[in-house]
């Protein structure tokens, strides 16, 4: 039996990390949920469980696999909203080329490159990402990337776009109320 103290396992503290990032989102602290996630994701080397034999190390080491990316997206999406364009990019821009058909790469690298304000070559990228998945996959590569393509289209400003991709609203700033009838003078109407 291991006998190791909680916070002295990595994943422990992986897994620490990657809850007081979310709870830091939730409050509307990006930059300290940046840290926290890009600290949680320094932690991590190699691939889990790598030399272990058996069905229970292959498919733990997969889930963790799976948990590391996870992570790794969302950092990404908050490098997007910390204003972290060009780490962003070039970061993204070598996860395409190691996994082209994935598609929330493609997502976060043509939204990466609008937000660097290169406008033409995040359209170019995002229909080339579209094209590959039809090419090799013979499907649809999916409604977000189709609604970010559009939102493109429209002018949307890249703030909104990330804001949404990150599911965060931001703080909501709400207008003055006025009541019918009522108004002061110097108020400008």
């Amino acid at each position: 039996m291991l006998n190791t103290p909680v916070v002295e396992v990595d994943l422990c503290r992986f897994e620490q990390a990657v809850a007081d990032s979310e709870r830091a989102l939730a409050a509307g602290h990006l930059p300290e949920a940046h840290r926290t996630l890009s600290a949680a994701l320094d932690l991590w080397h190699g691939i889990p469980l790598d030399g272990l034999d058996g069905v229970f190390a292959q498919s733990e080491s997969a889930r963790l696999q799976e948990r590391r990316l996870t992570a790794l997206e969302r950092r990404l999406d908050l490098d997007l909203a910390v204003g972290r364009h060009a780490d962003a990019l070039a970061e993204l821009a070598g996860l395409v080329a190691a996994n082209p058909l994935h598609q929330g790469f493609q997502r976060r690298h043509v939204l990466a490159l609008y937000c660097c304000e290169r406008t033409s070559q995040a359209l170019s990228a995002c229909r080339a990402a579209r094209r590959l998945v039809i090419d090799e996959l013979g499907i649809d590569a999916g409604e977000r990337l189709g609604a970010l393509e559009m939102a493109i289209l429209r002018g949307a400003p890249a703030e909104e776009l990330v804001a949404e991709a990150i599911g965060w609203e931001g703080p909501r700033v709400r207008p003055p109320r006025r009541t019918a009838g009522h108004v002061r003078y110097g108020s400008g109407l």
